[in-house]
């Protein structure tokens, strides 16, 4: 048995009208604490903490689902020093299936690096949209999703088990990633919980401790120790998203999403030498600061 989590069990009927239900808004919660080897850097907490919404978006041709995710109420810090960042107003899609997995997401790459790290906050995406399969009171959740657009950024996987009791489990697994721009892996536990028909994440905490190796910076490692947790709050206003053909429209797939107030997604160039993306440095250093203690 596997949830029907990411759109919950709606009539095809219904989806005509998905662009009128409501938001589901999450609050978001992240403290990583960063240990870099090979660079002098010194150990510090990064700390996040925002609001998301999770909106209607688009209805693909071959049965998929488009929610649009936006972030709001963003604050950064840096051992407890307010730092600037780039999420604020970001809007982005986490496409997928009513059984779980993400297919793609589009937009993110505008949140990936410096003062984002999107990419590193990437298991907030298996939450929302879980290929768990459920036999008994045992759950297993084998999956793996796209880091970002960019094919250099590559995909993680995740193989965890745990036990299943009153819509909720634990897991404990592996996450792992090796791709063009780093190698990444390591330990992590879970702790998801869902409504009583599976239809809606109500709460996750990811905690672990993840190796990074970037493959674009010779003889850097970072210990990231990670605490995430996303906590639904309720329900919200959807985004305004413009009609678009919702069944049997190629062209329909291909177009850009488009909000009423003119917002669509962002689609970035990858600059992996000055977003530095899955390394996190202190977002109040300039960049001059950086290159000098990245030795480039």
């Amino acid at each position: 048995m596997s949830l029907l989590l990411f759109w919950g069990c709606l009539p095809k009927t219904a989806l005509l009208e998905q662009e009128n239900l409501p938001a589901d808004r999450y609050e978001l919660s992240a403290n990583i604490t960063v240990q870099t080897t090979g660079r002098a850097v010194p150990v510090f907490r990064y700390q996040l903490s925002a609001m998301m919404d999770l909106s209607w978006g688009h209805q693909y041709r071959d049965g998929s689902m488009g929610r649009l995710v936006d972030f709001e109420q963003v604050k950064t810090h840096v051992d407890d020093v307010d730092v600037p960042n780039i999420l604020e107003g970001l809007m982005m899609e986490i496409r997928g299936f009513d059984h779980g997995g993400v297919l793609a997401l589009k937009g993110v790459d505008a949140g990936i690096g410096v003062r984002g790290h999107l990419e590193i906050l990437d298991l907030i995406w298996p939450s929302l949209a879980p290929n768990l399969e459920i036999a008994g009171d045992q759950a297993t959740l084998l999956t793996s999703w796209p880091v970002g657009e960019s094919l250099l950024l590559g995909r993680a996987s995740l193989n965890a088990q745990g036990d299943w009791r009153a819509h909720q489990t634990q897991l404990s697994g592996e996450l792992s990633q090796q791709g063009d721009l780093v190698q990444r892996h390591g330990q992590v536990t879970a702790i998801l919980e869902f409504t009583k028909n599976g239809s809606r994440l109500n709460h996750a905490q990811w905690q672990g401790i993840v190796t990074v190796q970037p493959t674009y910076l010779d003889g850097v490692t970072q210990e990231q120790t990670l605490d995430l947790k996303l906590n639904y709050i309720g329900a919200a206003d959807p985004l305004p998203v413009e009609k678009q053909t919702v069944f049997g429209d190629a062209l329909a797939d291909t177009n850009p999403i488009v909000l009423k107030d003119g917002r669509q997604l962002q689609h970035p160039a990858l600059m992996a030498h000055e977003q530095l993306p899955f390394l996190i440095l202190p977002d109040q250093w300039g960049a001059d600061q950086r290159a000098l203690i990245l030795g480039e």
